[in-house]
């Protein structure tokens, strides 16, 4: 949540040592209000916790660094909530994976064994291209095995594609020297 809310605290959660370790500040059960005089409260508790953030070390920013969680989860562990959101990004990238790059942009079954079977079979193909190529598949390197299968490639354009050195670290490194090299001290 943003810093503009007006909370009306219902109860304030005492934190574990759990919770303390995880990074949890503050727990408390509110009614939220963002214009101040609680005419437009939430008519049901919200539980609010401010959680110390992680900074990236290249985008620091200036005491903006705790996030503010509201749930409703009002009956489960402080540390447990926060594990939660600090896992979000490996939940949403995953996803992200599954449907730009294995292409499971639309579900073929709306039954839950099609569903298991075009999520298996995605998952499946990925490993197996990195199994045999040894480098993390990327959307060119899947549709070129695409056009391989389907016989509209030959093997020689596929293994020239696998083949093919990977200059994302020389790349990197030299923009971040380039970088280096541009602040002002």
């Amino acid at each position: 949540m943003r810093n503009n809310i007006d909370p009306q605290v219902l109860a304030e959660q005492p934190l574990t040592p759990q919770a303390q370790a995880a990074g949890v500040l503050v727990d408390q059960r509110v009614t939220i209000s963002n214009y101040g005089d609680g005419a437009r409260a939430s008519n049901h508790p919200v539980r609010l916790i401010r959680i110390r953030g992680d900074v990236h070390p290249k985008r620091p920013r200036p005491a903006a660094n705790d996030v503010i969680l509201a749930t409703n989860l009002l009956d489960e562990p402080a540390e447990l909530i926060a594990m939660i959101y600090r896992y979000r990004w490996t939940i949403e990238l995953f996803f992200r994976m599954l449907k730009q790059l294995l292409g499971c942009r639309h579900l073929l079954s709306h039954r839950r064994p099609g569903v298991d079977i075009q999520f298996y079979c995605a998952v499946i193909a990925c490993l197996l291209i990195y199994l045999q190529t040894g480098r993390k598949p990327d959307k060119y390197l899947l549709f070129m095995t695409g056009l391989y299968l389907s016989g509209v490639a030959g093997l020689a354009d596929l293994l020239a594609l696998v083949r093919r050195p990977d200059n994302g670290g020389v790349k990197r490194g030299a923009k971040d020297a380039l970088w280096e090299k541009l602040v002002v001290r």
